[in-house]
């Protein structure tokens, strides 16, 4: 690199923990508790995420992008969001970019669209803690018409189905608009 040059880093770190795709592999699946757990600490993340002064969307949230950090007695402590090769940042942008990014299945609509929003994140997050609490991936959950039909899932308690129904609704005016309102 020539002097006074500049040079873009991707610096990483290692962490600790098991991705909630790991989980699925070895056919665990987790408890609405644990579930509930899991979307709270992420959603914190998102909630610092999108409400920074240029908001970042991850895009790609699924079960190998959640790392869980658990104490010896396997009980969730921590967990954190990686991969974030994907990132959008939603300031102005000079153009318009044509770029589809996402997982099928974790993906909303809009993202499909080419236009992801901040409740682009909580959709993706929605999709992967069902998935992580049956083991069945998107494609294979029950549906009715394009909506998810939480009602099949039957270790779902009714509080905890009408949030999640709110966070994987395809329709975007109905579905939670940030993480904080989720939190």
């Amino acid at each position: 690199m020539p002097r006074g040059g500049k040079a873009m880093v991707l610096i990483q770190s290692f962490l600790a923990g098991r991705s909630l795709e790991h989980y699925l592999q070895e056919k665990q699946t987790l408890s609405e508790a644990e579930t509930r757990q899991i979307g709270k600490l992420v959603l914190e993340i998102l909630s610092y995420l999108h409400e920074r002064q240029t908001p970042i969307i991850h895009r790609d949230i699924k079960p190998s992008n959640i790392l869980i950090l658990a104490s010896p007695e396997q009980s969730v402590t921590a967990a954190r969001l990686v991969d974030f090769g994907s990132v959008k940042s939603l300031a102005p942008s000079e153009g318009i970019t044509f770029t589809l990014v996402g997982t099928e299945g974790f993906m909303p609509p809009e993202q499909m669209g080419r236009r992801p929003v901040r409740a682009s994140d909580l959709f993706s997050l929605g999709i992967t803690l069902v998935t992580a609490m049956t083991g069945a991936l998107p494609q294979d959950l029950p549906h009715r018409g394009l909506r998810l039909d939480l009602a099949q899932i039957p270790c779902l308690s009714p509080a905890f189905r009408e949030w999640l129904q709110r966070m994987v609704e395809p329709d975007l005016a109905q579905r939670f608009t940030s993480a904080k309102e989720a939190l």
